[in-house]
């Protein structure tokens, strides 16, 4: 049971908060990131709906996905509200 059955939704605001995680939007390049990456990286981020995990020394590393929308790239981290 999600909790929400029966409610209206039609004056709701939803707040998400993720992961740290970077998007691409339809006018990024990969060279619009300003990390490492491997071939792997790439073939993972060529189409919509794609996404890929990049290691990060300490820590658990961060995923990018392709996404679509309109402009370059957004970084989303921790504590950050959308």
């Amino acid at each position: 049971d999600d909790g929400l059955a029966g409610v209206d939704m039609a004056d709701a605001l939803l707040l998400v908060e993720h992961p740290e995680v970077y998007t691409l939007g339809s006018s990024s390049e990969l060279s619009d990131l300003l990390f490492d990456f491997d071939d792997s990286f790439e073939l993972a981020t060529s189409s919509v709906g794609g996404v890929a995990r990049v290691p990060e020394a300490g820590g658990p590393g961060f995923e990018v996905h392709r996404v679509q929308r309109g402009g370059k790239v957004t970084y989303h981290c921790e504590g950050q509200l959308v």
